[in-house]
């Protein structure tokens, strides 16, 4: 079916589609990788010998997720919904009626929808129409919202507690942090929020919301989801706790989580985190000298509580007003880690990397020669660390200045001292072998 009846198609059943019904009394841990668990018990009236039982769930749902606790048998469990894409196809050999672009009406069961449209009227004509203006379904019996369907068998009429679990997709929080740096470049301002989502197209009113951080194993992995504009700021506050070996953040509500909407959590907030600053050049991988903060996340250091995984914006003020000084995102932190944050590239510092000679000594050996120069134009002397992959299966540094120390197996560090409005130089020889 081309895009263009697609179009029409949508626009028509739009209109017919009921509103998604809302989930009472729910229970939602939202994980990183935009699912959720949701839980919910309720009681339910069972008669003697088959009841058929149905519950409106997300359309995200993953129906091999679902776990059901009844006291009964449950002789079977399907998943019954029609997405509005798929409207057309599952119209097949239903009655529809399809308006031309000319504006010729013509009714009958549906044949065929791709790039055309193909019916058959009831004396038996078959018509075939290309770009139709509009397309109406008579069919009222598609599952157009998503609706989990369970039969359960019992040998007594009663109402009984029912408790049903499944995985859904739609879902999304990520933390985010604001640093303000003071005047000195040594403290930080840090607070820090919750942006959580639902997109799944099913409104969870009154529900208990956990946020769990830790990166879960997934096959396969769901789509991306698209954030939804504007957030909605929640003042509620967040309590934290370590659940097998990811940590659990629990919303104080219930809050209502409708689809379609975000809300705005604040988390944490610090009033002094003591930074340090140090510069980097990898003139192998990159051109400027990366500047970078570092802090621990430690009670001493006016932090200490588990940072969840997200993007960090840094600020700083001054008498004429506020910079942005830009942003990295961190992984999830324990306390008593380090954070790492690359702000950007240094203006004042510039590096240059030469290689000053090179030649083969054997077959599979070879032996290179390289001066980096760091040239520093700031008011102040400062460390620059200085980065050098290297090649080959094995090597070894013939000789160097300054010192060097491993990073791992491919990777050396020099740390000069540049003077303020001077100069130094790295040179180091390697033999490497392939």
């Amino acid at each position: 079916m081309n895009q263009k009846a697609a179009r029409f198609a949508a626009v028509v059943l739009s209109l017919l589609l009921p509103a998604a019904a809302p989930l009472a009394a729910e229970r939602l841990a939202i994980y990183n990788q935009g699912i959720a668990a949701v839980e919910s018990t309720q009681a339910v009236v069972l008669r003697a010998g088959v009841t058929e039982l149905s519950f409106p769930v997300p359309s995200g749902l993953i129906p091999e997720s679902v776990v059901l606790d009844v006291d009964g048998t449950i002789l079977s469990q399907s998943f019954r919904y029609v997405a509005p894409t798929g409207l057309l196809e599952a119209s097949i050999g239903q009655p529809v009626e399809v308006v031309s672009q000319d504006g010729h009406v013509y009714r009958g069961a549906l044949l065929a929808a791709d790039d055309w449209i193909t019916l058959r009227e009831a004396t038996g004509r078959i018509h075939l129409v290309k770009d139709p203006a509009q397309i109406t379904m008579e069919n009222t019996l598609l599952p157009l919202s998503p609706t989990l369907a369970v039969t359960v068998q019992r040998e007594t009429a009663g109402t009984v507690p029912l408790s049903l679990v499944y995985l859904a997709s739609g879902f999304a929080w990520q933390a985010s942090y604001t640093g303000i740096l003071d005047s000195s470049g040594k403290a930080l301002a840090l607070t820090g929020a919750v942006s959580l989502s639902n997109q799944s197209g099913t409104d969870f009113l009154g529900a208990a919301v956990r946020l769990v951080a830790g990166d879960v194993n997934l096959a396969p992995t769901p789509p991306p989801l698209i954030r939804a504009a504007p957030l909605a700021a929640w003042a509620a506050p967040i309590s934290e706790h370590v659940a097998f070996e990811y940590h659990v953040y629990d919303l104080a509500g219930p809050i209502d989580l409708r689809s379609g909407t975000s809300f705005l959590v604040p988390y944490s907030a610090s009033l002094s985190v003591a930074v340090e600053r140090d510069y980097t050049y990898d003139g192998a991988r990159e051109s400027g000298v990366t500047v970078a903060l570092h802090f621990a996340n430690t009670a001493e250091n006016g932090l200490g509580i588990p940072l969840p995984a997200g993007t960090v914006r840094l600020f700083q003020k001054d008498e004429m007003g506020t910079l942005f000084l830009g942003e990295d995102t961190i992984g999830h932190t324990p306390r008593g880690e380090k954070v790492a944050l690359e702000i950007g590239k240094a203006f004042d510092l510039v590096g240059e990397r030469v290689r000053v000679s090179t030649e083969q000594v054997s077959p599979s050996t070879y032996r290179d020669a390289y001066r980096i120069t760091l040239r520093n134009q700031k008011a102040e002397a400062v460390d620059v660390s200085v980065l050098e992959h290297l090649p080959g299966n094995s090597w070894r540094i013939l000789s160097s200045s300054p010192d060097y120390e491993s990073v791992d197996s491919a990777t050396v560090r020099f740390t000069v001292a540049v003077p303020a409005g001077g100069a130094e130089e790295v040179t180091y020889t390697v033999e490497y072998s392939y």
